[in-house]
């Protein structure tokens, strides 16, 4: 089977089809478009194909073209299953892509405090700032008033100091209109 078939079989959401094709041979690591089927299962919110792509053994720690592990993938997808998955397979807690960003802030942003909270019990590191000088404080406020990942951020010691355009945190939401995360940094 040609990689390009499998990619198909997966964004068709063809679980068993793709997993016969492995048991046949197909490498579970294999790479399209630049990306590895778990890349694609993950960014496509697949996380059964991901979940059984990771136990047959798929490359865990490969980086997609935009320099993105599949645990900051999943983090960012919020799906806990995959995210103590990865972790357990050696996922790399404190990785970080072409921006410096970490599995941390890509949970922050998308304001899963139960990824968050993984992510932090295995290791991550809560006081990483991005190549832009933006902690997870930041991230928590890039796609929503995440007030629950920023509350559990803030109480893990995540820094609130000013990235380098010379925004801290309870700026940038007050000038995104979070309302919430503005509120919670001010009882702070």
């Amino acid at each position: 089977m040609e990689p390009e078939e499998a990619l198909e079989l997966l964004l068709n959401s063809d679980g068993d089809a793709l997993m016969s094709a492995i048991n046949m041979g197909l490498s579970p690591s294999v790479v399209v478009a630049g990306q590895s089927l778990l890349h694609w299962a993950l960014a496509t919110d697949q996380p059964r194909i991901a979940a059984a792509l990771i136990s047959v053994g798929a490359e865990t720690e490969s980086l997609s073209v935009a320099n993105e592990s599949p645990l900051m993938v999943a983090s960012y997808m919020g799906d806990l299953q995959v995210v103590e998955a990865l972790l357990d397979s050696a996922g790399e807690v404190n990785a970080v892509d072409r921006d410096g960003r970490s599995p941390l802030m890509f949970a922050a942003r998308s304001g899963n405090p139960e990824v968050l909270r993984i992510l932090m019990e295995r290791g991550a590191d809560t006081r990483a700032l991005d190549s832009q000088g933006r902690s997870a404080a930041h991230w928590a406020l890039v796609d929503g008033d995440h007030t629950d990942a920023l509350n559990l951020l803030i109480k893990a010691g995540v820094p609130l100091i000013a990235s380098q355009q010379g925004l801290t945190p309870l700026e940038y939401a007050n000038r995104l209109g979070r309302t919430g995360c503005v509120n919670l940094m001010q009882l702070d």
